[in-house]
């Protein structure tokens, strides 16, 4: 039998797979400014449509919520705010990094703690059981392949400033330097990021309430979804509020075909969509999920927008060490995923 023949896996690589899709529209929608596409996103994504996945799937909601201890409660509102602060960087080192490099860099940095932080908090035990292990050397490897990345795109990055001499472009935070700020940005992100996770697996009580009042063991985490996304919602609506008003960009909605009224929301559904799979994966998983389905889910997601980095030309011409490096990269990454599948079979 394979490592990964899990239900749970294969969900959570299907949920991979959704999620490093999300982004790829954006480069289409060049009418808008970032904020213009930002705010419409996420309006969706974490404020409208975490709603009617967590109505239909959870019974009693409200009850399920108010039988909850304010403290938990209150404490995945907070982790959910703190993430929505990773998401806004997520969204500008994408923007000034590219697809492929800001997203290997953001998801390999925040595996170690998504992944981490439940394993040594909940599971100490396992900590050096097999299952342990093959978590850790995953992490290793994603973490070497994500040094490749960064080395790749910066000479990728130099290559290409080389052959045009354009300027960056403004996306409200820097003028100039721009690999080095948005580098920054994205470790920042990578360290923030993965508060979806922890909230997740700490949101327990959530899930059990839940379970209690008739919902499915396994998309139990949707009332979780809520909560985080909810308040991981306002950083977004803050910060594009204020470029809209510094750039005086309100008026480019105007500017938006059907097309961008349509591929802004379709956004927003691929997102919640994933993240749903995989709090339906990680629970299929037992109680593991987190921290071995973690890493699944983000090794996938960058393996995919690695994919669709190069078929939107964003390595178009380049040759030689920089390609090697991002190849090599890719193989360390496949490695990390081929060890984390052994580790939901142990």
């Amino acid at each position: 039998m394979l490592p990964f023949a899990g239900s749970g896996f294969f969900i959570i690589l299907l949920a991979g797979i959704v999620q490093g899709t999300v982004l790829t529209p954006m480069p289409y929608l060049k009418k808008w400014a970032w904020e213009n596409t930002w705010l419409l996103y996420s309006v969706f994504a974490y404020l409208i449509l975490p709603w009617p996945f967590a109505l239909v799937t959870i019974p009693n909601l409200v009850t399920v919520l108010g039988s909850t201890s304010h403290e938990i409660i209150v404490r995945t509102l907070f982790l959910g705010f703190l993430w929505g602060l990773a998401v806004v960087l997520y969204g500008l080192g994408i923007d000034m990094l590219g697809l492929a490099l800001g997203t290997a860099i953001i998801m390999g940095l925040g595996t170690s703690v998504g992944s981490l932080v439940p394993l040594i908090g909940q599971h100490r035990e396992q900590l050096w059981a097999p299952s342990g292990i093959s978590t850790l050397v995953g992490v290793v490897l994603l973490t070497i392949a994500v040094g490749l990345f960064s080395i790749a795109g910066k000479k990728r990055d130099q290559i290409l400033k080389a052959r045009s001499g354009l300027a960056p472009l403004d996306t409200g935070l820097v003028r100039g330097g721009r690999f080095l700020a948005g580098l920054m940005v994205c470790i920042l992100c990578g360290f923030l990021s993965p508060l979806i996770n922890i909230a997740f697996a700490y949101g327990s009580e959530i899930q059990k309430e839940a379970v209690k009042h008739g919902a499915s063991p396994t998309s139990a985490g949707n009332a979780v979804w809520l909560l985080v996304a909810n308040a991981g919602f306002f950083p977004s609506l803050i910060y594009t509020w204020y470029l809209l008003r510094k750039n005086r960009t309100w008026g480019t909605f105007r500017c938006g075909t059907s097309k961008y009224w349509l591929l802004t929301p379709v956004m927003g559904l691929m997102w919640i969509s994933g993240t749903v799979m995989y709090g339906v994966g990680a629970n299929a998983m037992g109680s593991l999920g987190p921290a071995i389905g973690w890493p699944v889910f983000l090794s996938t997601t960058v393996l995919v927008a690695n994919s669709w980095g190069f078929l939107t030309g964003e390595w178009k011409g380049i040759h030689g060490r920089p390609l090697h490096l991002q190849a090599g990269g890719l193989i360390i990454l496949t490695a990390a995923m081929f060890t984390l599948g052994l580790a939901s079979k142990f």
